[in-house]
């Protein structure tokens, strides 16, 4: 390795990288939190009503969903992709696919996202030039996914609160959204341009790079575009489960839980979202009068197939990675 490349890695290296103690103590607070959500969940819904439902469930439904989500990997490498080029970076849709696969894998054991990302931007940064390069996509990847969820959450709850104007709330959620996008790019875009100047500080370009990801193109209607469908695809996921343990809950209701779910999960306060999840799961079951051992349920489910599915995409670091150590370019989007 060249001696600015080291450099610039270190440079750019995570702190908890460069402090392995704190990393570490930072995982046993968590796997703390997480243990105490469960036992928490399991002294109010007893474990054996939850673990009766699993043992019941249908082995074909739950392994469709499985596969499903396995779909949903080359899902975000796709949008990956897709934001890449909007960078003016072309890298191979399996090389995003086989990042993913163990950005997963490490997730299932990190707080949030931020482990998973972390290897993301690590694993891009020969194609992008640096990690502070390969971020924004990583981010904006992150945006565009989270802007999905809230608006489907909202839309889920707004109808459950609202049903007799469906589509005055549909609308008014759309609205309040190009709202925010608007003073994003008429006020906040052109005053960090002003203050940024022909400034080159590593957080400075971050800023700006992450601002122009964000500028109407049609990669970013590309990337919205697949992250609904990836939104969606995760409720259709749950609502097989769902129907594989025999639950009472109505895919309108799903409709609302399940992006509630996701949201709440990406709090960086538990490992992978567990113990948050099931708990999350059976209040939200019992906010409908459905019994709190199905969400229990569904949530154990959800979690366990998110190990084995990670485990098994982690055989991927294993395959030899042949699709190339260097980047084409591509037209930056304008």
């Amino acid at each position: 390795m060249l001696r600015g490349e080291r450099g610039a890695s270190t440079a750019g290296a995570p702190a908890s990288a460069k402090h392995p103690g704190r990393r570490w103590g930072v995982f046993a607070f968590k796997l703390a939190i997480s243990a105490s959500l469960l036992v928490l969940l399991f002294r109010h819904v007893p474990f054996a009503r939850g673990a009766s439902l699993l043992l019941a469930a249908d082995p074909f439904v739950v392994m469709a969903g499985g596969g499903l989500m396995f779909m949903q990997t080359g899902l975000s490498a796709l949008k990956w992709h897709v934001l890449l080029r909007a960078q003016g970076v072309a890298v191979p849709y399996l090389k995003l696919v086989r990042t993913y696969f163990l950005a997963n894998f490490i997730n299932l054991f990190t707080p949030g996202f931020l482990g998973g990302d972390a290897y993301r931007s690590l694993s891009l940064r020969r194609y992008t030039g640096g990690i502070v390069k390969s971020l924004p996509s990583v981010i904006v990847d992150r945006i565009t996914g989270l802007i999905v969820l809230i608006a489907l959450a909202a839309t889920g709850a707004s109808l459950y609160l609202v049903p007799q104007h469906p589509l005055a709330t549909v609308c008014l959620i759309l609205v309040t959204g190009a709202a925010g996008y608007a003073v994003l790019l008429i006020v906040i875009d052109p005053l960090l341009q002003r203050i940024a100047g022909g400034s080159t500080h590593p957080l400075l370009t971050l800023l700006l790079d992450l601002l122009a990801a964000l500028r109407p193109t049609s990669f970013l209607g590309k990337a919205f575009a697949v992250a609904l469908i990836f939104q969606l695809n995760i409720v259709f996921i749950v609502c097989l489960w769902s129907a594989g343990l025999h639950l009472s809950a109505t895919v309108s209701q799903l409709f609302l839980i399940v992006p509630t779910v996701y949201l709440l999960e990406i709090l960086p306060i538990s490992i992978s979202g567990v113990g948050l999840r099931e708990g999350t799961y059976a209040v939200l079951f019992s906010f409908f009068s459905l019994p709190p051992e199905q969400g229990l349920a569904l949530g154990l489910l959800t979690s366990i197939m998110r190990y084995i599915v990670g485990a098994i995409g982690a055989f991927v670091w294993f395959i030899p990675d042949e699709t190339g150590r260097n980047a084409s370019s591509v037209p930056r989007a304008t």
